[in-house]
């Protein structure tokens, strides 16, 4: 099976947010309210159906999050492919209407 690199961020994301978990329940906040996580939301303008670049450009963004002691980070759902679904959705209305 051959993975993408939308794969690899994916697997890479989460490996790192399970051991950050793993990190907190060895060392628990003082206190119930002592938890603080940083999240970053990044974006950015996709480029459509440039998967490879538009993923580079996420890995990018989620890096500069994580110098910035980001323990989150997201993005929005059509980063990937350009959100060429709305594209997909208004032509279809268009033609119905």
């Amino acid at each position: 099976m051959r993975w993408n690199r939308c794969t690899w961020i994916f697997l890479i994301i989460f490996s790192w947010l399970t051991q950050t978990s793993a990190a907190q329940q060895d060392n628990p906040p003082a206190s119930p309210g002592d938890t603080t996580v940083r999240v970053a939301a990044v974006s950015f303008v996709p480029k459509k159906l440039d998967l490879e670049g538009n993923a580079d450009r996420l890995e990018r963004a989620f890096r500069e999050a994580a110098k910035g002691d980001a323990k989150v980070a997201v993005g929005p759902e059509g980063t990937l492919d350009g959100y060429v679904v709305n594209q997909i959705i208004a032509a279809n209305f268009l033609r119905k209407g």
